[in-house]
Protein backbone atom coordinates (compact mmCIF):
# COMPACT_ATOMS: atom_id res chain seq x y z
CA UNK A 1 0.00 0.00 0.00
CA UNK A 2 1.31 3.22 -1.21
CA UNK A 3 1.10 6.47 0.51
CA UNK A 4 0.86 7.85 4.17
CA UNK A 5 -0.56 6.07 6.83
CA UNK A 6 -3.48 8.19 8.97
CA UNK A 7 -1.96 8.18 12.71
CA UNK A 8 -4.15 6.07 15.22
CA UNK A 9 -7.52 8.33 16.60
CA UNK A 10 -6.18 11.22 13.91
CA UNK A 11 -3.83 12.68 16.51
CA UNK A 12 -1.34 14.91 15.30
CA UNK A 13 1.52 15.77 18.01
CA UNK A 14 5.05 17.61 17.54
CA UNK A 15 8.10 14.86 18.11
CA UNK A 16 11.21 16.81 19.38
CA UNK A 17 13.95 15.99 18.02
CA UNK A 18 17.92 16.27 18.45
CA UNK A 19 18.95 19.55 15.70
CA UNK A 20 21.40 16.76 13.88
CA UNK A 21 18.46 14.88 13.00
CA UNK A 22 16.32 17.71 11.79
CA UNK A 23 19.44 18.92 9.79
CA UNK A 24 20.00 15.45 8.40
CA UNK A 25 15.86 15.56 7.25
CA UNK A 26 16.34 19.05 5.80
CA UNK A 27 19.04 17.50 3.65
CA UNK A 28 16.86 14.50 2.53
CA UNK A 29 14.43 17.44 1.58
CA UNK A 30 17.00 19.58 -0.12
CA UNK A 31 17.91 15.96 -2.30
CA UNK A 32 14.20 16.24 -4.21
CA UNK A 33 14.25 17.05 -7.82
CA UNK A 34 11.20 18.97 -7.96
CA UNK A 35 9.27 21.16 -5.52
CA UNK A 36 7.83 18.47 -2.97
CA UNK A 37 5.98 19.09 0.53
CA UNK A 38 7.24 15.46 1.80
CA UNK A 39 10.31 14.27 3.57
CA UNK A 40 10.59 11.48 1.67
CA UNK A 41 9.64 11.57 -2.11
CA UNK A 42 7.98 9.03 -4.31
CA UNK A 43 9.69 9.21 -7.59
CA UNK A 44 7.15 7.32 -9.54
CA UNK A 45 4.27 9.29 -8.24
CA UNK A 46 6.03 13.26 -7.16
CA UNK A 47 2.74 14.58 -5.53
CA UNK A 48 2.71 11.57 -2.76
CA UNK A 49 4.90 10.37 -0.35
CA UNK A 50 7.28 7.75 -0.49
CA UNK A 51 5.44 4.18 0.47
CA UNK A 52 5.97 2.29 3.41
CA UNK A 53 7.14 -1.14 1.08
CA UNK A 54 10.04 0.95 -0.39
CA UNK A 55 10.80 2.52 3.20
CA UNK A 56 11.17 -1.25 4.20
CA UNK A 57 13.31 -2.37 1.66
CA UNK A 58 15.64 0.48 2.23
CA UNK A 59 15.94 -0.24 5.88
CA UNK A 60 16.81 -3.25 4.85
CA UNK A 61 19.46 -2.44 2.62
CA UNK A 62 20.44 0.30 5.30
CA UNK A 63 21.22 -2.67 7.24
CA UNK A 64 23.20 -4.39 4.81
CA UNK A 65 25.54 -1.64 4.61
CA UNK A 66 26.10 -1.52 7.64
CA UNK A 67 26.96 -5.43 7.98
CA UNK A 68 23.61 -7.08 9.25
CA UNK A 69 22.97 -9.69 7.43
CA UNK A 70 19.51 -11.31 6.44
CA UNK A 71 19.72 -13.88 8.87
CA UNK A 72 20.87 -11.48 11.72
CA UNK A 73 18.08 -9.18 11.15
CA UNK A 74 15.66 -11.81 10.98
CA UNK A 75 17.22 -13.66 14.29
CA UNK A 76 17.01 -9.68 16.15
CA UNK A 77 13.51 -8.92 14.37
CA UNK A 78 14.69 -5.82 13.23
CA UNK A 79 12.45 -3.81 10.95
CA UNK A 80 11.52 -0.21 9.97
CA UNK A 81 8.83 -0.24 13.62
CA UNK A 82 12.17 -1.09 15.57
CA UNK A 83 13.33 2.67 15.33
CA UNK A 84 10.18 3.36 17.24
CA UNK A 85 11.55 1.07 19.96
CA UNK A 86 14.44 2.68 19.82
CA UNK A 87 12.95 5.78 20.14
CA UNK A 88 11.28 5.07 23.33
CA UNK A 89 14.65 3.01 24.81
CA UNK A 90 16.82 5.94 24.02
CA UNK A 91 14.86 8.38 25.73
CA UNK A 92 14.05 6.37 28.47
CA UNK A 93 18.18 6.07 29.00
CA UNK A 94 18.26 9.61 28.49
CA UNK A 95 16.28 9.79 31.32
CA UNK A 96 12.91 11.90 29.78
CA UNK A 97 10.06 10.24 32.27
CA UNK A 98 8.05 7.92 30.52
CA UNK A 99 4.33 9.89 30.55
CA UNK A 100 6.68 12.39 28.17
CA UNK A 101 7.51 9.71 26.60
CA UNK A 102 3.90 8.37 26.34
CA UNK A 103 2.41 11.93 24.97
CA UNK A 104 5.07 12.07 22.17
CA UNK A 105 5.23 8.86 20.60
CA UNK A 106 1.28 8.89 21.03
CA UNK A 107 0.63 5.81 23.14
CA UNK A 108 -2.68 5.45 24.92
CA UNK A 109 -1.16 4.07 28.04
CA UNK A 110 2.14 4.33 29.97
CA UNK A 111 2.47 0.41 29.80
CA UNK A 112 2.35 0.56 26.18
CA UNK A 113 5.58 2.82 26.39
CA UNK A 114 7.16 0.65 28.58
CA UNK A 115 6.63 -2.55 26.20
CA UNK A 116 8.48 -0.36 23.65
CA UNK A 117 11.49 0.00 26.08
CA UNK A 118 14.42 -2.37 25.84
CA UNK A 119 16.38 -2.97 28.84
CA UNK A 120 19.33 -3.47 27.15
CA UNK A 121 19.88 0.07 25.98
CA UNK A 122 18.49 1.88 29.18
CA UNK A 123 21.51 3.14 31.26
CA UNK A 124 20.30 1.57 35.26
CA UNK A 125 23.63 2.67 36.88
CA UNK A 126 22.26 6.30 35.27
CA UNK A 127 19.08 5.86 36.51
CA UNK A 128 20.19 4.92 40.25
CA UNK A 129 22.20 8.37 40.57
CA UNK A 130 19.04 9.85 39.11
CA UNK A 131 17.26 8.16 42.02
CA UNK A 132 19.84 9.01 44.71
CA UNK A 133 20.37 12.50 43.75
CA UNK A 134 16.56 13.14 43.92
CA UNK A 135 16.02 10.79 47.13
CA UNK A 136 19.53 13.23 48.74
CA UNK A 137 17.46 16.65 48.02
CA UNK A 138 14.40 15.00 49.41
CA UNK A 139 16.27 14.50 52.86
CA UNK A 140 17.83 18.01 52.92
Amino acid sequence: MEGLKKPKRNSVRPVPAPQVVIEALQECMRTCPWESSFLLWNYRTPDRPVGRDTLQRGFITLLHRIGISEQERVERNLTFHSLRHTYVSLSRSAGIPGFIIQRIVGHKSLEMTEGYTHATLVDFQHAKLRMEEAFTRAEG
